[in-house]
């Protein structure tokens, strides 16, 4: 489908091994080329500037490392921000010099153009690998409470993941509380899914939510506040929007776990249309294709 030679600097552990680990399969298939370098690791100083690669892809913050370490050519990088620290924390005048300039979600383009910055970014999709997910059988109950993020994480001296609202929860509901240990690797996590039978997002931002996308994946009952992709989950009837407010959370959380603990079937029918709004929607199969134009669009001109 295109010929395009892209190497990925990122890190490979947890929900960015994730991302990328699947996008660089997908990409294969549609006959690029997609390798990865782990940023955490160090490398000979000419080793990017002699490789034959289109584009080296990274996220805004770690792009000096790759120009000023490096000495790449900023037209040879294309940036992707993940959050909106990725956005805030890079000088303005380096959004120009980039080949390329993306984000993974509308509200971070929001974000770009509410700072100022003059390049519009293009948005590229995040999506899951659902085949990995949907062998989970669907649940029979509701016993056990999931929650995959930090426990705890401040931004602007706030809180933006609560997960205190999460463990709360599981107790008032009378539930087993199972976080996913942090760093549990990609291919632990459709076992993780298969041991709870809901998941949690008590998050304040964020902008996927890969948990909710893969807990949906797995049949399993989703509620969180609406960040990230959940919004459209629930547009979809793949999961239930929690308020954001610390003052009612807890017992409409509670009180939805308590309607679909009462009700097998409506547990059931929410299993498989989350299964199916995420395979239609979600799958990399149709996300990656937003990544190939955008890289696409940024190879430098002579090679274009």
């Amino acid at each position: 489908m295109a010929h395009v030679k892209i190497l990925f600097f990122i890190g490979t552990d947890w929900a960015f091994g994730r991302i990328h680990e699947d996008l660089v399969r997908v990409l294969r298939r549609h006959d690029a080329v997609a390798d990865v370098l782990d940023w955490r690791r160090s490398y000979a100083p000419d080793l990017l500037r002699s490789l034959d690669y289109d584009l080296v892809v990274t996220i805004p913050t770690e792009a000096r490392v790759l120009t000023s370490d490096y000495g790449l050519s900023p037209s040879r990088v294309a940036v992707v921000a993940h959050s909106t620290c990725d956005i805030d924390k890079t000088p303005l005048e380096s959004w120009d010099t980039f080949a390329g300039y993306a984000v993974v979600s509308e509200d971070l383009r929001e974000h770009s153009l509410r700072r100022g910055i003059w390049s519009v970014p293009d948005v590229v999709r995040v999506g899951i690998d659902v085949a990995r997910f949907a062998r989970c059988a669907p649940p029979d109950g509701i016993r056990v409470l999931g929650y995959a993020s930090a426990m705890c994480r401040e931004e602007d001296g706030r809180d933006i993941k609560r997960g205190h609202l999460a463990a709360r929860i599981a107790e008032e509901a009378g539930l087993v509380f199972r976080p996913a240990p942090l760093g549990t690797h990609l291919l632990a996590m459709p076992a993780y899914y298969a041991s709870i039978d809901a998941l949690v997002v008590t998050s304040t931002r964020e902008s996927v939510c890969l948990p909710a996308l893969e807990a949906a994946a797995s049949g399993r009952l989703v509620l969180g506040t609406p960040v990230g992709v959940l919004p459209v989950l629930a547009s979809r009837k793949a999961a239930i929007l929690l308020p954001e407010d610390e003052a009612s959370i807890v017992s409409v959380a509670v009180a939805e776990i308590r309607r679909y603990r009462e009700s097998f079937f409506d547990l059931f029918q929410h299993a498989e249309a989350a299964r199916r709004a995420v395979e239609h929607h979600y799958d990399w199969t149709w996300c990656a294709v937003s990544w190939l134009n955008f890289f696409i669009k940024a190879r430098r001109p002579a090679e274009r």
